[in-house]
């Protein structure tokens, strides 16, 4: 049994094309602004971020804001995955300023869809994983992301 599974080892390692692939490297470049009615609030998304599935580079910008104060938070980019039309991003973030889902060392992940009108997930804290993310739900109101594989 053992010779039978090294012998297929083997072989796959020595036919053509059967290594495994290597994930495309994916950019997302975009903003987002998502208005909620009750409370009267604005959300901003900016996203630049490059990666191949396993890792990325790039950064996060949050911005929250009523009629009261405005909030940010920042992250760095770790991991950035496509599938289809979706790309998830996720990240730490270094510095944020009132932001209550957000603070340095959480975890932000996002997840956007590239369609008419793009839809966006966010996830923080412990609901964020590393290149993993939330189902894009959220319409966006104003703005567009573009996903590059």
């Amino acid at each position: 049994m053992k010779l039978i599974l090294i012998t297929a080892a083997v072989l796959a390692a020595l036919t053509p094309g059967a290594a495994a692939a290597v994930p495309p490297e994916t950019t997302v470049i975009g903003t987002a602004e998502i208005r909620i009615e009750q409370p009267a609030s604005t959300f901003d998304f900016r996203v630049q971020a490059t990666g191949d599935g396993r890792s990325g580079t790039g950064v996060i910008f949050l911005t929250h804001h009523d009629d009261r104060e405005i909030s940010w938070a920042v992250a760095r980019v770790d991991c950035v995955r496509w599938h289809g039309r979706t790309v998830t991003v996720t990240g730490v973030v270094g510095d944020a300023e009132n932001y209550a889902v957000a603070r340095p060392g959480d975890r932000v992940s996002l997840s956007i869809r590239d369609g008419r009108p793009d839809l966006i997930g966010a996830a923080f804290q412990d609901e964020a994983h590393r290149c993993r993310g939330p189902v894009p739900n959220q319409p966006v109101d104003e703005g567009d992301f573009v996903i590059t594989p």
